[in-house]
């Protein structure tokens, strides 16, 4: 965003479209702040360094998965970590959310996209940030991804499973801006900052891990969950109601055909104390996760992913 702003600050710009994937819509809403109040990149990076409102922005996301275009959140690489600018002053004016923009997107990017969505939802489910109103928008969201993105995948024309992505693209990002995400954002995180694996996929690939690890902690919601994702869970007793979640999301991620081990990715497995400590420092991820992580469990769950 340093060389855009630059380039447009003396254009007399009053008002930002941001175009395009969760990418291209994080740029937008900070090259709107950096035209308004001037300064670098790193000058806002971290909560609430931003002073006041950027200059008016439209959002169009072209993808169904960040929810960019709902959140207070701009996601970048600095420094060769996942860093964040953090304010409610970056919120979009106006989001335009349509569907049609989506249909030409590939199998592999609506995958990993929609699998982000998918994340977003069940960590703000699940988050301790969650609240009534929160859960609303997270479950609905599951429901609409779960029926919906094998179709949106693999026949990219179906309108109707591109819009229930949109909407559910859309709806986990507002549960993001109020609840906020867990553990399986904050073990993606090394992997798109020194690995430059996306966003989707590195979220994708950490989900079942982390969500196994998070079932003790709450039977209940899981328990939802798994029906949410499609499981017959009547009947069942509360534990296995909820461990059923783990069957639906591995038959959803294994059906749009993301990458599922870190061998898959080529990342060795003499990387592990680097994951462990870049994984650690997301504290602000961390802390709404529903089990708490040491770093030997943060170790546990990343040994799990290569296999």
């Amino acid at each position: 965003p340093d060389g855009i702003a630059d380039r447009y600050r003396h254009e007399g710009i009053d008002g930002v479209v941001g175009l395009g994937g969760g990418s291209c819509l994080d740029t937008a809403k900070v090259v709107a702040v950096m035209l308004a109040h001037g300064g670098k990149l790193r000058e806002y990076l971290g909560p609430d360094k931003v002073p006041g409102p950027g200059l008016p922005s439209v959002m169009v996301p072209t993808t169904s998965g960040t929810g960019s275009e709902s959140t207070p959140n701009a996601l970048f690489i600095v420094d060769g970590e996942k860093q964040a600018v953090l304010s409610r002053h970056i919120m979009p004016a106006v989001a335009i959310i349509d569907p049609e923009l989506t249909l030409s997107v590939p199998p592999h990017v609506t995958a990993a996209s929609g699998l982000d969505a998918l994340v977003h939802a069940v960590e703000t489910y699940t988050s301790l940030g969650a609240t009534p109103v929160t859960e609303m928008y997270s479950l609905r969201a599951v429901e609409l991804i779960a029926a919906s993105i094998r179709s949106a995948v693999w026949r990219g024309n179906d309108l109707a499973a591109r819009s229930d992505m949109a909407l559910a693209s859309y709806l986990a990002g507002v549960a993001i801006a109020n609840a906020g995400t867990g553990a399986v954002h904050a073990l993606a995180y090394p992997l798109g900052g020194r690995y430059r694996v996306s966003h989707g996929v590195s979220n994708a690939l950490m989900f079942p891990y982390v969500s196994e690890w998070n079932i003790p902690a709450d039977l209940p919601r899981f328990a939802t969950l798994a029906k949410a994702v499609g499981e017959q869970v009547e009947g069942l007793p509360l534990r296995d109601a909820a461990l059923r979640f783990l069957r639906g999301i591995e038959a959803i991620i294994g059906d749009v055909g993301v990458p599922r081990s870190l061998d898959e990715l080529g990342i060795a497995r003499s990387e592990l104390p680097v994951l462990v400590e870049g994984a650690a420092k997301q504290t602000r991820l961390l802390k709404n996760n529903p089990r708490v992580l040491s770093k030997d469990d943060i170790a546990a769950i990343y040994t799990k992913a290569w296999r």
